[in-house]
């Protein structure tokens, strides 16, 4: 704030600026014991008196009104825009915005087709993996039985070749 009184008033003393500095001094220290003393409860009586020196010192008052007058003029300058810019403004994030709403809708419809894909994908794995498995079974169960004949003619050999051992 110093630096926009130097800038407002360019012709204060040296007298002048450093009575202006002692009351902003004086009137920061009431405004922090106000607040310092107690954070839950605020002395409005003191509070009331510390805005009746701020509305009398002119100089602080004269500060205010020129910055309202600078910030004044800046919200023209926004409000002096055209009508027309900002309708083609509008209407371009409009047509931006329909243009991400398209997009998002096809990304959409993209997902879905993928994930009947995948769906359709994991039945043909299911049922190859079902299948393999159905001959995984029938070959072992294949095996299991021809194990059992190789194993009865074993078997079967033995008897005989015992039996032509006692003949003989």
């Amino acid at each position: 704030m110093t630096n926009n009184n130097k800038e407002i008033y360019p012709s204060e003393t040296k007298q002048e600026k450093s009575n202006n500095q002692v009351e902003r001094d004086t009137i920061m220290n009431l405004a922090s014991n106000l607040l310092n003393k107690d954070e839950s409860s605020i002395d409005m009586g003191s509070i009331m008196k510390m805005a009746t020196n701020l509305f009398k010192d002119d100089t602080l008052m004269n500060s205010v009104k020129d910055l309202a007058k600078l910030n004044q003029n800046k919200t023209l300058e926004i409000s002096k825009r055209p009508q027309k810019q900002e309708e083609k403004d509008t209407t371009l994030y409009y047509q931006h915005i329909q243009g991400i709403i398209h997009k998002l809708t096809e990304l959409k419809q993209e997902l879905q087709d993928i994930k009947k894909q995948n769906e359709h994908l994991r039945e043909i794995i299911l049922n190859q993996e079902k299948q393999q498995t159905e001959k995984d079974t029938k070959k072992i169960d294949h095996d299991k039985t021809h194990n059992q004949q190789i194993e009865k003619q074993k078997i079967k050999n033995k008897k005989n070749r015992v039996r032509k051992s006692i003949l003989s």
